[in-house]
């Protein structure tokens, strides 16, 4: 008699078990990911691991094969992806037990590799072909291309490829298009060439603006000091177009189609004429320094333009104006963890330190100040760590000061949120450039439940698709030394917090965020889903 039983194991898969009732022996496993096991863009989970134990020498109950098998299906936005099948068997056979052992062997060192290791004996595997293949398999392996490897096998297709690198239309990858309330339409283009010869790479831009009517270009290389590329030496010369730093939370893109719809155009600019030399390290594989001397020409850049599709009768809002001068300036940055991810995606464990430092006596700098960031990201699991993606608390911190005269230029700026797109570390509930100052401090902290309250409650839809709750807030404030060229500071501690549903669609993001310092209101705003 052989009796079948399921249970919940580990929270995260369930499993069925078989056993011969009289003797309680084990003779078959077979573990799947029940509803709590989810990963990010894969669904469709239906992956079986299974064992089958069969009775040896009378009274030995041993392992006879071990299976995989099931598939699953990768889901991403603009991308399709091929159903991808998983089957896979290995077969446990020629038990010897309990022999008896030599006391040498014992002595051996833990790895010896035998002289016919490496030697392929077609004869022998022809003879001891103990789990033979499938017909499918056989006619995957008379019809199958060899040189067809996974990447070009798996290889997505659908809209967001056609526009990449690995599309038919890969070439907008060297385009360099933008608008902006200064240049208007801009066209350029971008190439960089590694290993030139050696260990020498070349980069290069250019491209015109069509309402400044100003041309740009970049053009420059770096060379690595070392075989496995960890210390660099770069130069560049110039005529671009900058802007007064940012946190860089959105893309040139995104702030493109913000000024040609909405009206709306995030960063601050100036011209800059001039050059640039840099060496980079990365004694260890957390660890990377920046050094950067910059030698430069700043010019003031104004408004050209009042041109978007939609609400043509409402002007931009102006253009800074800066402090124009010769800057030459040392760049410090030092940061320990890993690199940024693009949109978010992650919370990095990481801590980041910048100074910058401009001296007429020692630079020959028309201006004299020095200014120094701080950014800290950290992770910290909260409860049920057996979940593949346990509850999370994220905290993001920047925080600013200066000394000396503070150009313009290099004014500080609180991130905010940009025609409704708002991503974890800017202010939900802030106006662009809404609030300046020569010493800032801000931070965010995001407690994310992922899909538990959702399993608490027994809402399967939800935790099957992987929604998420977050409940976030964040604290910040400005200070100046002197009436600042645009802006104003906070005037004491602003505050904000708010609720947000993620994974909506696999990567979208809803918070409903409200704003305590005055004006007192409530916003909605989007973002991207973390993938963890």
């Amino acid at each position: 008699l052989v009796f079948r039983f399921s249970l919940f194991f580990f929270y995260l898969f369930k499993i069925n078990i078989v056993v011969v009732a009289d003797i309680y022996a084990l003779v078959c496993v077979d573990f799947a990911p029940n509803e709590a096991f989810t990963i990010p863009f894969v669904s469709g989970i239906d992956i079986h691991y299974s064992q089958q134990f069969g009775l040896y020498e009378g009274r030995y109950w041993m392992p006879m094969d071990i299976r995989l098998i099931g598939g699953f299906d990768i889901n991403v936005p603009g991308f399709s992806f091929p159903k991808f099948i998983v089957e896979q068997a290995s077969v446990l056979y020629d038990y010897s037990i309990n022999r008896v052992l030599a006391d040498s062997i014992f002595q051996k060192k833990r790895v010896t590799e035998l002289p016919t290791a490496k030697t392929f004996d077609s004869l022998f595997w022809a003879q001891h072909d103990v789990l033979p293949l499938t017909h499918e398999e056989q006619h995957a392996y008379k019809t199958l291309d060899s040189t067809q490897s996974l990447d070009i096998q798996f290889r997505p297709s659908g809209a967001a490829m056609t526009l990449s690198a690995g599309g038919s239309l890969g070439f907008l990858s060297y385009l360099n298009i933008r608008y902006n309330r200064v240049e208007g339409p801009f066209l350029g283009l971008n190439y960089s060439r590694d290993s030139v010869i050696s260990r020498l790479s070349l980069n290069g831009a250019a491209g015109y603006g069509f309402i400044d009517k100003k041309p740009k270009f970049t053009f420059g290389g770096s060379f690595f000091l070392d075989a496995g590329r960890r210390y660099k030496l770069g130069v560049e010369a110039y005529r671009e177009f900058e802007n007064i730093p940012d946190e860089r939370y959105y893309p040139s893109l995104v702030i493109a189609l913000g000024a040609l719809f909405t009206k709306n155009d995030y960063r601050d600019y100036y011209y800059a004429d001039g050059w640039r030399a840099f060496i980079e390290a990365k004694p260890l594989r957390r660890l990377s320094i920046r050094l950067l001397y910059k030698n430069e020409d700043q010019s003031i850049a104004v408004k050209s333009t009042d041109f978007s599709i939609f609400d043509k009768s409402r002007p931009f809002r102006s253009n800074p104006r800066i402090l124009e001068g010769a800057m030459r300036s040392l760049t410090l940055r030092a940061r320990y963890g890993d690199e940024p991810v693009p949109f978010g995606l992650t919370t990095q464990n990481s801590a980041e330190v910048e100074i910058e430092h401009s001296n007429p006596a020692i630079l020959a700098s028309a201006f004299d100040f020095t200014r120094l960031i701080f950014r800290g990201e950290m992770r910290i699991n909260t409860y049920s760590d057996r979940l593949l993606f346990p509850p999370a608390l994220n905290l993001k911190l920047t925080a600013g000061i200066s000394s000396g005269t503070l150009p313009p230029q290099r004014i500080f700026a609180l991130e905010s949120r940009f025609d409704g797109v708002a991503p974890m570390g800017v202010l939900r509930g802030g106006e662009v450039k809404e609030f300046t100052g020569h010493r800032f401090v801000a931070l965010t902290a995001e407690h994310n439940f992922r899909s538990t309250p959702f399993l608490i409650l027994n809402i399967p839809y939800l935790y099957k698709n992987s929604i998420e709750l977050i409940l976030h807030g964040t604290v910040a404030q400005t200070w100046s030394s002197s009436p600042l060229p645009f802006g104003a500071t906070t005037n004491g501690w602003y505050s904000e917090a708010g609720v947000g549903i993620s994974r909506i669609l696999s990567f979208l993001r809803f918070d409903l965020t409200y704003r305590f310092a005055q004006p007192r209101s409530l916003f909605v705003t989007l973002g991207v889903a973390q993938i963890i």
